[in-house]
């Protein structure tokens, strides 16, 4: 059922910059901190940090070359190993029951057109 971003670049996974940087190095094999911080208009921090996350995952290694390298590992498995597997299934579970609860909540309150009448009856009273 999953649509969108995969559960492991969400705010508990790796991030969404690391994203950003996972699918640079699959498109350019040995890439550079900063040819990344370049192409990504990131800060160099920032992509340091997405680079680490990476790697702790086991998505991408630092070479003796000093590049960095995109490594062929199962998302899903990521996830797992996360803990977060199913996130975002999970959150879209959520907010369609919480927009159905909210549509319910909206037609209960909708006010019931009132008879020709009574509203001159309150203001004589």
């Amino acid at each position: 059922m999953s649509h969108g971003v995969h559960d492991v670049f969400r705010f508990l996974g790796v991030g969404l910059n690391a994203m950003f940087v996972r699918e640079l190095l699959d498109q350019k094999r040995g890439t550079s901190v900063a040819e990344l911080t370049d192409d990504l208009h990131l800060p160099r921090e920032t992509i340091r940090r997405s680079l680490l996350k990476l790697e702790e995952a086991g998505l991408v290694e630092q070479r003796s070359d000093l590049l960095w390298y995109l490594l062929e590992k199962d998302l899903d498995l990521v996830a797992e190993e996360l803990g977060i597997s199913g996130a975002a299934d999970r959150q879209r579970i959520r907010h369609a029951k919480e927009r159905a609860s909210f549509r319910q909540s909206q037609r209960l309150k909708k006010v019931i057109p009132k008879e020709k009448g009574e509203d001159d009856e309150h203001r004589q009273g």
